[in-house]
């Protein structure tokens, strides 16, 4: 989940593909335009969630052992607004 600027709670959850929620995944961060990125990592409840995000247009990869990584970009974070963003891991190395 990414809240805009002063409060980004990026909190949403992570699963494989039987559902079941995927703990200790990194979750990077990233503002192309700057080159910045932050990372976290999901809670035993599959939750992550970044504070503080300045608006701008961000990508969100996602990153765990003996699974794909997955990367959502084109990620509008907007005044007033907080942005949830879900992943559904898939079995497998590599991206």
């Amino acid at each position: 989940m990414l809240v805009p600027s002063h409060r980004l709670p990026g909190s949403r959850n992570e699963r494989d593909p039987s559902g079941a929620l995927v703990a200790n995944a990194t979750v990077i961060l990233t503002e192309p335009a700057t080159d910045v990125s932050r990372r976290t990592t999901t809670n035993t409840a599959g939750i992550y969630r970044f504070d503080a995000v300045d608006l701008g247009t961000y990508v969100v990869e996602v990153q765990a052992p003996g699974f794909r990584t997955l990367r959502k970009s084109g990620l509008e974070v907007q005044a007033a607004r907080q942005l949830e963003v879900d992943f559904a891991l898939n079995v497998g190395g590599g991206s």
